[in-house]
């Protein structure tokens, strides 16, 4: 961000990550940057990650790490080390990075999906990347990674850190944030940073929507070619790998959790854009900015789990994602051909999913869309003589055809996973 000097992210873990299941009781500390004040209160109510370490003892002490969060820091001694003062620490429950790992996972490996099936296997390998995700951890995610986006402004983070150093304000406000999550833009800079967090969830969906109208496109195109006509003759196991694939939510390999968090790094560096047209936002991004809200204040740890639990519900429309699911479902067991399974692949894993996001960020789906899907369309038109051509040629462009063709870009493929991240997706298999 202009006028902010350059920041340092690194993540410390408070143990080994490798292997756990869903719900473990982990907790992630996102290191944020030294322009970040700390809050340093010797009131026992005083939240561990606003806490910054000091160079030397100090009469009230920050408070130390978990004991089994220093050997995860200090254990590799060739992995870069974090600068001598790297600023205050933020923990959030391991849960809440788990469910933005597999949203922000998802939409990407689902958005990269590109249009060009050339057999039945290319198809079955979409339909797995693209519909393989469970639900609700995916709703609860967007809001989770709306939280991580809020994190990387400064100036929001400042405000929430001066609004919580008293002690007892900061207990009233984090009540207050899990009560009416909307009060969050109450603080200072929040509102500008409600709009930066929009735009990102918003974007991502409208690439999502881009993507998968490419892919239902292909659904018709690809009729002309013999083996799109074939019927799918695994299409009843294929359809209940994707039922038990998708029941399991994601759980954060150690590699997925660098990835999730290494990406953020993008928002904290890039210009705010300024928008005047996006004056309200949607329920997820206030949710995400309230949790935001309280990862700061220290009231988002492990300790926290099952409180700040409640803000993980969009109330305006808590199951979009989950109708989408149940429609994507019910189209796959009905469809017969290979083209039919695309459809389904494009209209409602894709576009379903990526409208219930658009529409979740406050964001208009035109808005949202990426600017070479809103691009304008050359068409044929009549010409009667040589002079109309050569006019026509130096007002609009046109070529003796009569057509001008306007490229498109697309998302570049994802390589062929070789494990079941959200990022890579699950094996065909």
């Amino acid at each position: 961000m202009a006028g902010h000097a350059r920041w340092w992210a690194a993540l410390a873990l408070a143990g080994s990550v490798s292997g756990q299941a869903f719900g473990q009781s982990q907790t992630i500390e996102v290191r944020s940057a030294p322009a970040h004040p700390a809050i340093e209160s010797a009131d026992d109510g005083a939240p561990a990650g606003l806490n910054t370490p000091a160079a030397g003892p100090a009469s009230s002490g920050p408070v130390s790490p978990p004991p089994d969060a220093r050997p995860a820091r200090t254990a590799d001694a060739g992995a870069p080390q974090p600068p001598s003062d790297p600023g205050p620490r933020v923990a959030i429950a391991r849960h809440i990075i788990d469910a933005a790992g597999a949203f922000d996972g998802y939409m990407h490996r689902a958005s990269a999906i590109r249009p060009a099936f050339t057999s039945g296997a290319t198809v079955a390998h979409a339909v797995i990347l693209g519909s393989v995700y469970e639900p609700t951890q995916l709703e609860q995610g967007s809001i989770a990674y709306a939280a991580l986006v809020a994190l990387q402004d400064p100036q929001f983070v400042q405000a929430v850190q001066e609004a919580g150093m008293d002690p007892t304000q900061r207990e009233a406000f984090a009540t207050r944030l899990l009560s009416q999550p909307q009060s969050v833009l109450e603080a200072g800079a929040a509102r500008a940073a409600a709009v930066r967090v929009a735009l990102v969830l918003g974007r991502m969906g409208g690439q999502l929507i881009a993507a998968g109208a490419a892919v239902k496109q292909a659904a018709y195109d690809i009729q002309s070619q013999g083996w799109s006509r074939d019927t799918i003759a695994d299409a009843p196991e294929r359809l209940a790998q994707i039922k038990a694939q998708s029941s399991i939510p994601i759980s954060l390999q150690p590699a997925d959790t660098t990835r999730l968090i290494g990406g953020l790094a993008a928002f904290r560096i890039a210009d705010a854009e300024q928008r005047t047209d996006l004056s309200a936002t949607g329920s997820v991004v206030t949710r995400g900015m309230a949790l935001a809200a309280l990862a700061v204040l220290g009231k988002a740890g492990e300790d926290q789990a099952e409180r700040i639990d409640t803000l993980l519900t969009d109330p305006l429309d808590p199951h979009c994602v989950e109708r989408a699911r149940r429609t994507l479902i019910e189209c796959l067991a009905v469809a017969g051909p290979q083209y039919e399974h695309l459809f389904c692949l494009g209209r409602h894993a894709m576009m379903d999913v990526g409208q219930c996001f658009v529409s979740a960020s406050g964001m208009t789906e035109d808005a949202a869309l990426p600017e070479e899907a809103r691009q304008s369309v050359m068409v044929p038109v009549a010409l009667v003589s040589t002079q109309h051509l050569e006019r026509n040629a130096v007002m609009g462009g046109a070529v003796p055809d009569g057509g001008v063709p306007v490229p498109v870009g697309a998302p570049a493929a994802p390589p062929a996973p070789a494990n079941y991240s959200p990022y890579t997706g699950p094996t065909d298999r």
